[in-house]
C-alpha cells in the first residue's frame, strides 16, 4: 500500500514538472511546445485538471477552438469548480457562435 502511495505522488510530481515546463513555453510563445509538454503531464496523470486546462487556454491562443473546447471539457469535468475553465471555455464557445452554450458556460463561473 505505501509503495502504491509513492507512486502515485512521484507520478503527479512528475506530471506537475511537464505542466510547469508547459505553461513556462506559453508564456514564451512556444505553443506547439507548450501543448506537447501539457500532452506530457496528462499522460502521466490524466485527471489533472490544470493540465488540461492550460492546453486548452494554448491551443484557444492558436484559435484551435474545436481541440481546446476538448480541452475545457475535460478541465471541467475533472474540476467542476474551476471557474477560469468555464470562463475560457465560455469564450470559445463563443469563438464557435454558440452563444447559448456560451452563456451557460459564463453562468457557471458567476454561480
Amino acid at each position: 500500500m505505501e509503495y502504491q502511495s509513492a507512486l502515485e505522488i512521484s507520478s503527479f510530481l512528475n506530471s506537475n514538472v511537464h505542466l510547469n515546463k508547459g505553461i513556462a513555453l506559453g508564456h514564451s510563445n512556444k505553443y506547439e511546445e507548450a501543448i506537447a509538454s501539457f500532452d506530457r503531464a496528462i499522460e502521466i496523470y490524466p485527471n489533472d485538471s490544470l493540465s488540461h486546462h492550460n492546453k486548452a487556454s494554448v491551443l484557444t491562443q492558436l484559435n484551435k477552438y474545436e481541440e481546446a473546447l476538448l480541452s475545457f471539457n475535460k478541465a471541467v469535468e475533472l474540476n467542476s469548480n474551476n471557474s477560469e475553465a468555464y470562463h475560457g471555455k465560455g469564450f470559445v464557445l463563443h469563438q464557435l457562435n454558440k452563444y447559448q452554450d456560451a452563456i451557460l458556460s459564463y453562468d457557471q463561473v458567476i454561480n
